[in-house]
Formats: C-alpha cells, structure tokens, sequence
C-alpha cells in the first residue's frame, strides 16, 4: 500500500494544536527490512529527490532537514524486491525525463513539478522494472532447476563431483 502526505493541510473547525510538520514523517513505515522502498519528495522551488530506502523514515526526516523543511509532498511507494528498488532508482531519471530536468545525472531533479505526472511516470517505471526482474528471477529460477536436474541425473549413473558452471545435457535415443 502506497503512502500520500500532503504536509499539513490547513485545519477546519474547532481550533486545533497541529503538530510540527515533521512529526507527520511517524506515519512512514522504519524499517523495511529487505523490501526496500521507492520515495518520492518534492521541495519548494521545483525541486525532487527520488530515491529507493529500507528505513523510509529516517531518510525521509534526513531529506526533511537537509531541505529546512520545505517540503511540498511525500510519496512513498509499496514494497519491492530490493533488485526491483536498485532497477527503478536506476531507471528513474530515463522515466522522469519528459517532466524534470535531472541534476548532474543523479536522483534529484528539477523542473515544474506535476505530483501527479511525477508519480505516474515512477509508477509506470515501477511496474515496468517489476516485470523484467521477475522474467529475470523467472530464468534464473528455470536454469537452476535444469541444473538440479542434471546433477541428479549424474548422481544416479554414480558421477557426484561435477562442475556446472558450463555443462551442457543432451540426451541421445538409444540407437540413434
């Protein structure tokens, strides 16, 4: 589940002690353990960090402080596999491209920012590195079972000290 902060929207009604705007950085998640997230944090002046965290919000308030708290929004997108995280922060600039301006090739950009251009561009991004890792561990996870395989073909005829860095099987018909 994705995370939206707006930071501090003004209050209605009854008067009421609003907390520090920074204190809204406890409703994000601590730590992620090895499901890193995808954040998103806009600053005043057009200016956007987009970046992958296992402890969401320690880098956020990191962000915060670096920024003296000019803060526009918050977007922290849902757990990943941490080869999805590392794809998507690579990827983001390529994906941000047509909306921001990247800064010295890194993960801060600048340019008139559209929050809701910005997230579809990271979610498109997002979805998109999602379905080649997975083809990729798809592969990995089909080739480690053709070696599970072969090993256990050649355990049986008695061969138990094999390489299979660059074995290759091939079966061939009796009397072919």
């Amino acid at each position: 589940m994705s995370a939206i902060l707006k930071v501090l929207p003004l209050a209605r009604g009854r008067a009421a002690l609003l907390p520090d705007a920074q204190s809204c950085l406890k409703l994000f998640p601590t730590n992620c353990r090895n499901r890193p997230r995808i954040y998103a944090i806009a600053f005043k002046g057009g200016v956007v960090k987009v970046g992958k965290a296992s402890q969401p919000r320690g880098r956020l308030r990191d962000h915060w402080n670096r920024g003296e708290g000019e803060v526009e929004w918050v977007h922290l997108f849902a757990p990943m596999h941490e080869r999805t995280a590392r794809a998507v922060e690579m990827a983001a600039p390529s994906a941000l491209a047509p909306h921001l301006s990247p800064v010295n090739r890194s993960e801060w950009f600048r340019g008139d920012v559209d929050r809701d251009r910005v997230l579809a561009a990271l979610r498109g991004c997002i979805d998109k590195c999602r379905a080649e890792i997975n083809e990729q561990m798809r592969r990995e996870s089909e080739s480690a079972a053709k070696r599970a395989r072969a090993m256990a073909v050649l355990k049986s005829a008695g061969i138990t000290d094999v390489s299979l860095h660059m074995l290759t099987v091939t079966a061939t018909a009796a009397g072919a």
